[in-house]
């Protein structure tokens, strides 16, 4: 075993495979989460929640949500941003505000429906959880927090530098990742 930059141990293979199996089963608590109302994704959520978020901390009488502080709140493109915002609309779950001052600034409120889904999907589920995970501590919590986020920004980092992408051409062996298959 060798060490790192920071001095402490560096992973196994074995560390490594323990980390993957550990994403998957994190993939499979999501799956798990309470099945949404017809037409409803769990990104549509996020982004109620996340507007919710955004007009709460500002204080402010006025929306203040606008796509770019969604996409920075949930590290999400702004593009994939506004189709969601622009379906969340469409279902009536989302009001565009456009400003007075500067017509192409728009901001961003919820409605009733969209405040009803934030409660039970959100903060009601989560207090649920809290009791469930109850044996979790708050420090465990946290390092996995931190754990999956780093592993995220270090992978997303090496994106195109990794195992089949060998200056641009394929290991052999491995499928070249297409729409259709």
């Amino acid at each position: 075993m060798t060490g790192s930059r920071s001095g402490q141990r560096q992973l196994s293979l074995d560390d490594v495979r323990d980390l993957i199996d550990a994403c998957w089963t994190a993939k499979r608590i999501t799956e798990a989460l309470p099945e949404l109302p017809k037409g409803m994704k769990p990104r549509h959520v996020h982004v109620i929640d996340a507007i919710w978020n955004l007009n709460h901390q500002a204080e402010s009488p006025t929306p203040v949500a606008r796509v770019s502080g969604i996409s920075a709140f949930l590290g999400v493109t702004a593009p994939s941003i506004t189709k969601l915002v622009n379906e969340l609309a469409g279902k009536g779950l989302v009001v565009k505000h456009s400003s007075d001052i500067d017509g192409r600034a728009v901001t961003l409120s919820l409605t009733a429906a969209a405040e009803e889904i934030r409660e039970l999907y959100v903060r009601q589920f989560h207090e649920h959880l809290r009791g469930v995970l109850s044996d979790v501590s708050a420090q465990d919590a946290a390092t996995t927090v931190a754990t999956l986020r780093a592993m995220h920004r270090l992978m997303g980092a090496d994106r195109g530098r990794g195992m089949g992408h060998a200056g641009g051409r394929r290991l052999a062996g491995t499928r070249r990742n297409t729409d259709d298959g």
